[in-house]
């Protein structure tokens, strides 16, 4: 549908560009006409062929009003109006379903990220109250280095 939509859009375009460019072309390049009982205007006439040119450019746009009404042939029939409200009913439903679910999966995401955050503190809290606790379990972790060694052996000797 949007692509029909949009060929539609450009044919439209196309259409108006036309109209557009022949309106310019005759007023700058044919003679002047007179209107009802007025002279017509004085002045050098270009070699124009007025009914040449004009058969081009309505062979033009009728060809271009064609192809928007084929455009338009290909799309899908509009709903009756009550079709379309019950449409946007079910869509509002949807809607009102989807804005729960997520509404519950942001509580759920939050609940959880609560708990992240009180672990942390926790274990934060902890390791600032102890924090031999912090150094012992560092060197549990290390594999242990010569100068990591000479430092434990250090620690017992002076304990």
């Amino acid at each position: 549908m949007n692509d029909v939509v949009g060929q539609l859009q450009e044919e439209v375009n196309h259409l108006c560009a036309l109209m557009y460019n022949y309106t310019g072309s005759l007023q700058r390049d044919a003679p002047p006409a007179s209107l009802g009982d007025e002279p017509a205007g004085s002045g050098p006439v270009p070699n124009y062929d007025v009914p040449k040119e004009t058969r081009g450019m309505a062979k033009a746009v009728v060809q271009a009003s064609k192809t928007i009404d084929e455009i338009i042939r290909t799309l899908p029939p509009i709903d009756s109006e009550e079709e379309q409200v019950q449409r946007i009913l079910e869509l509002q439903k949807t809607a009102a379903q989807t804005e729960q679910q997520l509404a519950a999966e942001v509580e759920k995401a939050e609940e959880e990220l609560r708990g992240v955050q009180a672990m942390y503190r926790s274990l934060a809290l902890a390791l600032m109250r102890n924090r031999s606790d912090l150094t012992d379990l560092f060197h549990s972790l290390a594999p242990p280095s010569d100068s990591q060694a000479d430092l434990s052996t250090h620690d017992q000797t002076h304990a």
